[in-house]
């Protein structure tokens, strides 16, 4: 799903193209376009926008990431992953271990312990595949765009 993104897609890229500038992520100077060109030139990504803080510096409140959907198999120690916790919160936060049999156990760059839920198979949402704003975005397509956490460990 490309929540956002449907919002103002055509607008954004018929802005960007009537400019003479090339349509390609991470050309323009609007993060949210930016990130919906990339989600429409490939399948299986979603733009989602970060509330909080748990993930600086490599994101923090405001920022906009587009996750890739990913096998489970293929987790790794120190993937970034979005996951839907055990309070049916969606989480983005960094792979720190492997649960024998369990999942994976996953941490916010700058939390002091680690997460209470498990990333396993079922509630694997996919990994941050690109990040096109580290500093808060605001327009008001924003309302459109599903929210991940990096947020305290619970």
């Amino acid at each position: 799903m490309k929540l956002g993104c449907a919002y103002g897609l055509s607008l954004m890229m018929a802005l960007v193209l009537g400019s003479g500038a090339r349509a390609e992520a991470g050309m323009g100077t609007d993060p949210l376009a930016d990130a919906c060109a990339l989600v429409s030139t490939r399948p299986g990504l979603r733009v989602m926008h970060v509330k909080g803080e748990s993930m600086e510096p490599f994101f923090g409140d405001g920022a906009l990431v587009v996750v890739k959907a990913i096998p489970f198999a293929r987790l790794q120690s120190g993937s970034l992953v979005v996951y839907r916790n055990r309070f049916g919160e969606l989480i983005a936060h960094r792979v720190v271990a492997v649960v024998p049999g369990g999942g994976w156990r996953v941490k916010g760059q700058a939390n002091s312990r680690a997460d209470s839920t498990l990333v396993t198979a079922g509630n694997l949402i996919g990994v941050v595949y690109a990040t096109f704003s580290a500093a808060p975005v605001s327009t008001p397509a924003l309302k459109a765009v599903e929210v991940v956490l990096a947020a305290p460990a619970r």
